[in-house]
């Protein structure tokens, strides 16, 4: 058994290797594909200047190193729903239906879902997550969802002090605030 089956079978996840390799090659840039066109020159003049990222490929291959990166520890801090549904002393079935109703984030792995560790406080999902999972636009990506969620935005603030909206929430801030956020993200 390879490291990487001991630690999908240890969390809980079905996923073969080659499973878990399908699943890591859309978020990994590979900067020598054949069939990659090199960027126009506007294009590398404005991520140059604007993204932090350079045409040379190795700021590339870093860009998708960290993407990757990211990825596995989201998958790797994530709670099955059997888990979940043992930390919120529920059956596995209502967890299924609250992932289905929105009412908590999943990731897709192979088969299998994962619930990011983000949503949840003290063992308990997080005030209002339904409503701001919601508003949130359905073609972001699980690393977009949690950034977002996880990232200090200028309009929440707790004493003066830009918070992400997962703190905003876990502070009993309004929701409506974090809903008319993430709608706002449907438009940029």
């Amino acid at each position: 058994m390879s490291v990487t089956s001991k630690f999908l079978n240890d969390m809980g996840v079905e996923l073969s290797e080659r499973e878990f390799i399908d699943l890591l090659r859309p978020v990994v840039l590979d900067a020598r594909a054949p069939s990659r066109a090199p960027l126009s020159g506007s294009a590398a003049d404005y991520l140059s200047r604007n993204g932090g990222v350079t045409p040379d490929p190795g700021s590339v291959a870093r860009v998708g190193l960290r993407t990757t990166q990211d990825w596995v520890r989201i998958v790797s801090t994530s709670h099955t729903p059997a888990q979940v549904a043992r930390m919120l002393g529920r059956d596995p079935s209502r967890v299924r239906h609250l992932i289905a109703d929105s009412g908590l984030y999943a990731i897709a792995v192979g088969r299998n879902r994962l619930l990011p560790q983000w949503q949840f406080e003290d063992g308990r999902p997080l005030p209002g997550l339904r409503e701001v999972l919601a508003a949130l636009p359905a073609t972001l990506h699980p690393l977009e969802v949690e950034g977002w969620m996880t990232s200090p935005s200028a309009e929440l603030e707790l004493r003066e002090t830009p918070v992400p909206p997962r703190v905003w929430l876990a502070a009993g801030g309004d929701v409506q605030a974090a809903v008319a956020l993430a709608r706002d993200l449907d438009t940029q």
